[in-house]
């Protein structure tokens, strides 16, 4: 029989190695994020970045008081000449063309501070 502290002890070992396993691919995908960034950045685009629990990134896009469609279209051409961008709901999704599989979210709106 199990013991409760062999149930415990299994149970945080689980959990170490879904996190390690998350560290790994956040390192990997890192260059990604950071050129996504990069890219943002020159074009003058304020936002936030935000990572969940899974180490799934969200850029929050403040945009400006012009036309929201002119907006998305203008950060979909920016990040297009690089990645895949794809619609997902009210914001994008961008992914890298290698098939590595790493992508990153765009949200519009207020950004969170």
């Amino acid at each position: 029989m199990t013991t409760y502290r062999e149930l415990v002890q299994r149970t945080v070992a689980c959990r170490h190695a879904d996190l390690e396993l998350g560290l790994s691919r956040a390192r990997e995908q890192e260059p990604f994020v950071i050129h996504v960034s990069d890219l943002l950045d020159k074009a003058g685009i304020e936002y936030a970045v935000r990572m969940d629990k899974d180490f799934q990134t969200t850029f929050n896009l403040e945009y400006p008081i012009t036309n929201y469609n002119t907006f998305k279209r203008a950060v979909w051409q920016t990040l297009g000449a690089y990645y895949c961008v794809c619609n997902d709901g009210d914001g994008l999704e961008i992914a890298s063309n290698r098939p590595d599989g790493y992508a990153v979210r765009i949200v519009f709106g207020d950004v969170p501070v």
